[in-house]
């Protein structure tokens, strides 16, 4: 009988959902994409069930910008962040979980919409102390996108939020040097 592969499920909000290329990131595991556009933490915590079904290896999580464009505050990011991290380890209990820092944003592109990349770094920051203190490894990636600036480098993004292929290659190498992808 031949051992099924490591199963990757990446959850999160459109960052994970947009790209169709994760499968590059680990090619020998089986990677699963359950990121949803316009999901914020209530939302992927409504819907972690599916977690229990795909019994993952590995779960990679990248949640909050939504939370923050909607007026929540670091605590309240934070908390929701825990509630997830607690689930996880109840529906895949055997699964090792990563938490990716809140991307930058570009706010010459999207104007009054944006709550300013000080307060993503300030949530990324409370994520990662909560993270540490969870014995969570947490993944910042926010300055492989951001210029010297700390916006969402123009280059990267064509509305000032997600996503161009060629960040996404940017973000895959990245991922693919962090030990948990590679195990």
């Amino acid at each position: 009988m031949t051992a099924r592969p490591r199963l990757i499920a990446l959850v999160g909000d459109s960052m994970i959902g947009y790209f169709q290329g994760w499968a590059g990131l680990a090619p020998e595991s089986e990677v699963v994409n359950l990121g949803q556009g316009g999901d914020n933490t209530f939302c992927v915590l409504r819907r972690l069930g599916e977690l229990r079904d795909l019994g993952p290896d590995l779960v990679f999580l990248q949640v909050g910008i939504n939370d923050l464009l909607q007026g929540r505050d670091t605590e309240a990011l934070t908390d929701g962040h825990v509630e997830i991290w607690r689930t996880v380890s109840i529906l895949a209990p055997l699964a090792k979980l990563v938490v990716g820092s809140i991307l930058p944003l570009n706010s010459s592109r999207l104007g009054s919409l944006v709550p300013g990349n000080a307060l993503v770094r300030k949530a990324n920051s409370a994520l990662a102390t909560a993270a540490e203190a969870f014995r969570i490894e947490f993944l910042d990636h926010y300055w492989l996108m951001a210029g010297p600036d700390g916006e969402l480098r123009p280059d990267l993004t064509d509305d000032g939020i997600h996503l161009l292929p060629q960040a996404y290659w940017i973000w895959l190498q990245a991922l693919k040097g962090c030990p948990a992808f590679g195990a």
